[in-house]
């Protein structure tokens, strides 16, 4: 089965994540530190990336940076500015404005995810 993982240091946005984004099909790992979201990827294979961008110890950009492979990535921001700063960021898909409604994650995440016949392992 397919994985998407989301990082916010907001457990209450983690529950959201996994409550509307398991409608997917996919396995939703969530995690509310960056750090063990990226020990996590280091040893598993992700179809997408959900991950906010304001987190303590390492922003969304920063996870971003140091990911093992290439993995479409959706940035989530509640700031204006950093919605524009990171739309245009090597390596991130798409941007989702906070707050944002559950059916606009959903089909955000929909339009990025592999084919399914691309979506055996993860």
């Amino acid at each position: 089965m397919s994985t998407i993982v989301c990082v916010d240091d907001e457990a209450a946005v983690c529950s959201v994540f996994r409550r509307v984004l398991t409608k997917t099909g996919a396995n939703v790992r969530t995690f509310t530190d960056a750090r063990a979201a990226l020990d996590y990827l280091r040893e598993h294979e992700a179809v997408l990336v959900v991950c906010d961008y304001r987190m303590p110890a390492l922003n969304g950009l920063e996870l971003l940076a140091r990911l093992p492979r290439a993995t479409p990535f959706v940035m989530i921001s509640g700031d204006l500015d950093v919605h524009e700063l990171v739309a245009d960021a090597p390596g991130v898909t798409a941007v989702l404005q906070k707050p944002f409604r559950p059916e606009e994650l959903l089909a955000l995440v929909r339009r990025h995810l592999p084919a399914p016949s691309a979506r055996g392992r993860g």
